[in-house]
């Protein structure tokens, strides 16, 4: 087992996207029970499967119970219920990244390809997407392609650090030092600077020595 995949888990992928569900969410800002109508409300997954009783073809509310099956880790619920969303609102980019994301933790890495290609069709600027499909190359070992998405990621978004973090570890497993060095010294930079640092760190990240 290379290093890259004995640090880069399905963590860092979900990484890239908790800041923003939290975000919306208003995670953290008040004490007051959420609203689980509200686009990523953070509920239980039981308590939006009451609210799809009442109204079955509430697109937010499976919406909301996927990502909640997300968080506790039940991806197959969570494909399930996502695909309902894309069956009820097929022009929803962020479902495709979402259930892309599952697809990749639970390996289907050519189904993962197929959602990030309809994200990024949807929202071409949209970097988490471009990173999600270039985790799933990578996972492949297609690296030439995983490296392309990466790049585009950053070029979307420079400032977030696992872009570089992850791209570095590429450069390392296919022998390109220099390349590798500096990316986790970007990593490091960005990890570490006012802008990130109350990002989600739930992964402590692992940098390899240089001489």
């Amino acid at each position: 087992m290379t290093e890259f995949y004995k640090t880069f888990s399905a963590t860092f992928i979900f990484l890239i996207f908790l800041p923003s569900l939290f975000a919306f969410a208003g995670f953290g800002q008040t004490t007051q029970p959420p609203d689980c109508r509200k686009k990523f409300s953070l509920c239980k997954a039981s308590e939006y499967t009451r609210i799809i009783e009442l109204n079955p073809t509430d697109a937010m509310a499976y919406w909301n119970r996927g990502l909640a099956y997300h968080i506790e880790k039940k991806y197959d619920e969570a494909i399930s219920d996502f695909s309902r969303v894309v069956e009820l609102d097929p022009k929803f980019p962020d479902i495709y990244r979402w259930r892309g994301t599952a697809y990749w933790v639970k390996k289907e890495y050519d189904w993962s390809i197929t959602d990030f290609n309809k994200a990024i069709e949807l929202d071409p600027k949209d970097a988490a997407s471009y990173y999600g499909r270039g985790a799933s190359y990578h996972s492949k070992n297609n690296y030439d392609m995983a490296v392309a998405d990466y790049n585009k990621a950053i070029e979307l978004d420079s400032d977030h650090w696992v872009y570089y973090y992850v791209r570095g570890w590429l450069y390392y497993n296919i022998g390109k030092k220099s390349l590798a060095e500096a990316n986790f010294k970007k990593a490091k930079e960005l990890e570490n600077s006012e802008e990130n640092r109350n990002d989600v760190k739930s992964v402590q990240p692992t940098y390899p020595q240089f001489p």
